[in-house]
């Protein structure tokens, strides 16, 4: 629950200083606050991971099969994979939200306009976790949100023509 929630707000976060998510996924309403789509299914092993990808994961995670799903690093993480404005991202959400409780962190979440508008088992609006910003940046934010799906539609299409 904690590690579910602290990914929602290095999310959140890093969408506001810079733009885009650090994790790529999709979070949806549940009754506990936010949750990522992707990395949920991962966690409960509901999802097919390609071998290097498993591999890659339980390298440095364990995740016990018990009802918490409780994860457990299992060694030192290889920061390489992440940029800086990640890293300090996540040094900042542990600073400050790191300290509580998964039921705490619950409680935040609960008071998140994007989890508080959404419909049970929707998608939370990005234009909802930026809430609160001014119209200008916000303005700012959603216009580069929007150019980027354009390129990885342009990306996409262009490959799948080419293969």
């Amino acid at each position: 629950m904690q590690a579910i929630k602290l990914l929602y707000f290095i999310d959140k976060l890093h969408l506001i200083d810079f733009g885009r998510f650090v994790t790529n996924d999709t979070y949806i309403k549940l009754p506990y606050g936010p949750v990522p789509t992707k990395i949920l299914d991962i966690i409960n092993s509901e999802t097919n991971l390609f071998d290097d990808e498993e591999e890659y994961l339980f390298k440095y995670l364990d995740i016990a099969k018990n009802i918490y799903r409780t994860i457990t690093c299992k060694k030192k993480p290889d920061l390489s994979e992440l940029s800086k404005s990640e890293i300090a991202i996540i040094d900042r959400v542990i600073q400050d939200y790191g300290k509580y409780s998964g039921a705490q962190l619950v409680d935040i979440a609960h008071r998140e306009p994007a989890w508080i508008k959404a419909g049970q088992h929707d998608a939370l609006s990005i234009e909802d976790m930026i809430e609160g910003l001014p119209d200008e940046r916000k303005n700012e934010l959603m216009a580069n949100i929007e150019e980027d799906k354009e390129t990885k539609i342009i990306l996409h299409d262009n490959f799948t023509k080419s293969a």
